[in-house]
């Protein structure tokens, strides 16, 4: 199996580093909040933080700003705002020493055609730009594309990716929740694209992520063929604080399906 990574709010990493190395899990330092990125001391703190997490050896995945930065901004102010904070967040993904760095599509549920198209080249505008600024750190930007409801923008943000050496990371549980469920089957589109699977699990319904395998993950056969991917490169979960060992024990019981895996 893939190492796995456990996002955490960047403030918890220090406070929760020991429990995850008791688990045997890497971080993932969660920038979706930006207000560490802001003030006079963050590039020390994330420079302090990047030295101990390499001290002691963990590999990093860092997820950036979230939807109150949105990759599909129109207004051309937004954009360079949303540009520039997601540059401040890669320039302390690079002081965590993280390999990739993700960034997420909102969706598009309810737009009309034409604010789709105009968002969709917003977007495409956006990841172009992001990848190339994650090239000059050391990183690869992958786009977690399961939330966007507009196939073709996918596929745009698909092909920009295999154009730039990008990646995608996969979340079967988040597909289904947004109403794609073939795409939870197959990871498509861009399949061949994935570096990342997200286990998160949830049913459709729920407010809160759950253990892996405790929703709709622990009926879907595919979970074992997405784990067994060529070029797969991380697992990543997401959850509330406290339900840590809970994950890991979703995680084994999902990964003990896969002939030959190795559990975490």
């Amino acid at each position: 199996m893939p190492r796995v990574h456990r996002f955490l709010d960047v403030k918890d990493v220090r406070s929760r580093l020991g429990e995850l190395e008791e688990l045997g899990l890497h971080a993932g330092v969660d920038l979706t909040q930006t207000e560490s990125l802001f003030g006079t001391r963050w590039d020390r703190e994330a420079r302090e933080l990047g030295r101990m997490l390499r001290g002691r050896g963990r590999r990093v995945i860092v997820r950036g700003p979230g939807e109150d930065h949105p990759l599909g901004a129109r207004d051309s102010y937004v954009f360079d705002q949303v540009r520039a904070c997601h540059d401040r967040a890669m320039t302390a993904a690079a002081h965590y020493g993280a390999e990739h760095y993700l960034v997420r599509l909102s969706s598009s549920h309810g737009l009309p055609r034409s604010a789709r198209i105009a968002r969709r080249e917003s977007t495409v505008r956006m990841v172009r730009q992001l990848s190339a600024s994650a090239r000059t750190r050391g990183m690869v930007l992958a786009v977690e594309q399961h939330l966007e409801n507009d196939p073709d923008t996918l596929e745009a943000v698909a092909d920009l990716q295999r154009s730039v050496g990008g990646g995608l990371v996969f979340a079967p549980a988040l597909a289904v929740a947004a109403g794609h469920e073939d795409d939870a089957e197959t990871g498509a589109p861009g399949a061949e694209l994935m570096v990342g699977l997200d286990l998160t699990d949830r049913r459709p319904q729920d407010l809160e992520p759950r253990a892996p395998g405790s929703g709709v993950l622990g009926g879907m056969p595919s979970v074992a063929e997405l784990l067994n991917r060529e070029g797969l490169e991380f697992v990543c979960v997401s959850g509330p604080v406290g339900e840590t060992r809970q994950m890991v024990t979703g995680l084994n019981e999902l990964a003990e399906r896969v002939p030959g895996s190795v559990a975490p």
